[in-house]
C-alpha cells in the first residue's frame, strides 16, 4: 500500500533576473580542488549572464589568475554579443577588495 504525502511547491516569491543579456554577470571562484585537474588546477572560476544561464568556466592554477581571465573574458563576450557588462555579483571576501576595485576600473572603462 502507497501513502500519499503533501508536496509542497516551489516559492512563488519574484526573483529578480537580467532583462537582457550581460546585464549582470555572476563571478564564482571554487576551489582548490583535490586532486590536481588538467596538469595542476585547482580552481575553477565560473561567469554566469543572469539573462541566460549560459556559463562559461576557466581552470585556474592560482587564484591570482582571476582578475586575467576576467579580462579575457570581458573582451571575448562584449566582441561576440556586442553588449557590454553592466555588474558583477561575485562571491568574493574582503580581503579581495583591492581585485573588486581593478574590476570596477574596467567595468567603468
Amino acid at each position: 500500500m502507497f501513502s500519499r504525502e503533501a508536496i509542497s511547491s516551489f516559492s512563488k516569491k519574484f526573483t529578480s533576473r537580467a532583462s537582457q543579456s550581460l546585464q549582470e554577470i555572476r563571478v564564482d571562484v571554487r576551489g582548490p580542488i583535490k586532486p590536481c585537474l588538467f596538469g595542476k588546477h585547482l580552481y575553477f572560476l565560473f561567469f554566469i549572464d543572469d539573462y541566460s544561464r549560459k556559463t562559461w568556466v576557466y581552470f585556474l592554477k592560482e587564484k591570482y589568475n582571476v582578475f586575467n581571465c576576467f579580462k579575457k573574458f570581458k573582451a571575448l563576450v562584449e566582441k561576440k554579443i556586442s553588449y557590454f557588462i553592466k555588474s558583477l555579483r561575485t562571491n568574493f571576501k574582503r580581503r579581495t577588495k583591492v581585485c573588486m576595485s581593478l574590476f570596477v576600473i574596467i567595468l567603468i572603462r
